[in-house]
């Protein structure tokens, strides 16, 4: 019976107002069947999906949603002549809508009747060439369908039919990036940055998720290259194409830009400092340098001088630092003070202090004067183990300033530089003077809890240690957490009850000491400390961690032969220990940075590899036997 025929039927029998209630009902049955088939749909039960959905659709067959939820099940269920069947009849109604055709070609092509889905795509493109949203609804398809070189090509065939040439550029872009033509990708996105300067962040977003793979950054830059010579007034291709060179860390030419972007813009500097403070951040500290230098040199009114030459400065102590760095990590201990190669260093931080004393001279009592004071005491603490003078510097960095990152970092170092000194009071003093201050922040405290526990190491008062820490290991977001974890861990296993009724406490205070004396520098003092530990406590459970120290120091010191003799104690001990790979990896690198001696190096890196297959050092020992033996990488 015709629905007109029903309504007038319950009309004459139960009256209008009975009519609007059944209505209502049936609306509310329709909302509850329809949530109930969205939800099998969504769960995969695509069967009782499709019930629903086909009693909603023979329903109210004019409801679009309950077709399309009807006709999306029957494909999930491989019913697609059924499916394509009722598309077309719906399509007979209503032949314009390009929506639900290029859907129609897209369950030809699921069906396998692939001639059959171009041939409707085809007709709905040709039924208006110049309707766009036709060329989007069948791309869309063909991506669904993974044909994703032919929805290129319908893209491209709208944008010409239609007459736009930015058209579809995003679209475009995607699909060239998903195919990894990364050059056809920027070129899109160029044309969409051309068309809306204002979308440079947007685009360096899309951009980033392919630069980052090795065969996407240099296509970029190849686009990027050419667009920004021939449009050198426009300075979003300008900015872009900076970022790349950064991306590919090639600083000097992104330098030239920004430079060209500071003359064009008439910024007098200001775009030179932006790019000196990211180069600094990216540790180019020669690009950096260079930067702040020319800031100097052109523009002596540049209203953020101050922090110019503060950066300058910083740029140089960083140069120096890195020179001493790569020294350094070829040693498991920092080499002692009066290492000549140390010595030899002297002269290029000599020059960073003078510039920093210009500035501490020049801008006294502002936080530039206060930073470049602080930055002269720390040079002279870890650079020229100067003590004394880092803590006369120190001090007047903390007199003069009492809050901030300055007041706080002070306060640490001069902690340390009092534990250095054995002044174990002094110390805690200022570690307890910072707690108490009320702008501290939770990873100075950290930092501050931890040196209070090693101090409590340091003396032997264990139980303190543990006290100390005994929050901080419990808080895995911070930065000590580890550190501390570690103090806990060494104390406790150390302190159980060794073989033969040994205390291990008595050992345990003693290595505590050689490691106050190795922070110290006093290395030879430690040494002998570690040796009456092996000596008079041979089943002490820390013996091997005293011979990997003993090794590790002498190795610093460049006793090389006394390194190796203790490191293969380790190997020797009768229960064998967690840390016999580190002492084969160090062998090995006492041959390959220390003596030099390339072939002892390389069976060294292998007899950690055959012994310890899988310990985390075998990956790196593979490593330098590939460099030490020159194969290609």
């Amino acid at each position: 019976m015709p629905r007109v025929v029903q309504v007038i039927v319950v009309l004459l029998l139960f009256g209008a107002g009975s009519y609007l209630t059944l209505e209502s009902q049936t609306r509310q049955d329709d909302r509850t069947l329809y949530r109930m088939a969205q939800q099998y749909e969504r769960s995969g039960d695509y069967r009782n999906a499709s019930r629903l959905y086909e009693r909603l659709y023979v329903r109210d067959p004019g409801n679009f949603t309950y077709f399309d939820g009807y006709r999306r099940m029957l494909m999930q269920l491989r019913e697609y002549d059924k499916a394509i069947s009722m598309t077309e009849e719906r399509l007979a109604e209503d032949p314009r809508d390009v929506n639900l055709r290029s859907i129609l070609g897209g369950m030809y092509y699921r069906a396998e009747e692939r001639d059959k889905a171009f041939e409707v795509w085809e007709e709905t493109l040709e039924r208006d060439p110049r309707n766009m949203v036709a060329y989007q609804k069948v791309a869309t398809q063909m991506i669904e369908n993974r044909l994703l070189d032919q929805a290129i090509e319908i893209y491209k065939r709208g944008r010409e039919n239609v007459g736009q040439p930015h058209l579809f550029a995003n679209d475009l872009a995607f699909l060239y990036a998903s195919t990894m033509n990364y050059r056809g990708a920027t070129r899109e996105y160029m044309l969409m940055l051309e068309q809306t300067p204002q979308q440079l962040n947007f685009i360096q977003s899309r951009l980033s998720m392919y630069v980052l793979r090795n065969e996407g950054l240099p296509q970029a830059i190849e686009v990027l290259e050419e667009k920004a010579e021939q449009n050198r007034d426009k300075i979003q291709f300008q900015r872009l194409l900076a970022w790349l060179y950064r991306e590919a860390k090639d600083f000097d030419k992104a330098y030239e830009i920004y430079k060209h972007i500071d003359n064009s813009q008439n910024a007098r500097g200001a775009e030179l400092y932006s790019f000196a403070q990211t180069a600094f951040r990216e540790r180019e500290y020669e690009a950096a340098a260079r930067a702040y230098r020319d800031i100097l040199d052109q523009y002596p009114e540049f209203d953020r001088t101050p922090q110019v030459r503060l950066g300058y400065a910083r740029c140089l102590e960083e140069k120096s630092m890195i020179a001493d760095s790569l020294y350094e990590a070829v040693f498991p201990v920092s080499p002692p003070v009066d290492d000549t190669r140390i010595t030899e260093m002297r002269p290029s931080y000599d020059r960073v202090i003078e510039a920093y004393k210009n500035l501490v001279n020049e801008y006294e009592g502002t936080s530039i004067g206060a930073q470049a004071l602080f930055r002269v005491g720390l040079i002279q603490y870890h650079w020229y183990f100067d003590l004394d003078g880092a803590l006369e510097t120190l001090q007047e960095v903390a007199r003069l300033y009492s809050r901030g990152n300055i007041y706080m970092d002070t306060r640490e170092l001069l902690g340390d530089i009092y534990i250095v000194r054995g002044a174990l009071d002094e110390a805690l003093a200022q570690y307890d003077t910072l707690l108490a201050s009320q702008h501290i922040t939770e990873e100075y405290k950290d930092l501050a809890t931890l040196r209070r526990a090693e101090i409590a190491f340091f003396r032997g008062e264990f139980d303190k240690a543990l006290e100390e820490i005994r929050e901080l290991v419990q808080k895995s977001y911070s930065s000590y957490a580890n550190n501390a974890i570690e103090l806990q861990t060494f104390i406790i296993e150390n302190r159980e009850p060794a073989l033969r009724g040994v205390r291990s406490d008595d050992a345990l205070k003693l290595y505590a000491r050689a490691m106050h004396q190795k922070r110290q520098q006093r290395y030879s003092e430690a040494i002998a400390t570690l040796e009456h530990i092996i000596e008079e406590y041979p089943n002490a459970l820390l013996v091997d961690d005293a011979l990997l120290t003993i090794g590790d120091l002498n190795f610093s010191m460049r006793r090389y032969d006394d390194a190796v003799s203790a490191y293969r104690q380790i190997q020797s001990l009768e229960d064998k220990s967690i840390v016999t790979d580190r002492a084969l990896m160090r062998i090995a690198e006492v041959y390959h940075f220390g003596t030099g001696e390339r072939e002892r190096a390389i069976v060294a890196y292998e007899d950690l590899i055959v012994e310890y297959p899988r310990s985390m050092l075998a990956t790196e020992a593979r490593q330098r036997i590939r460099m030490l033996r020159g194969d290609p990488s």
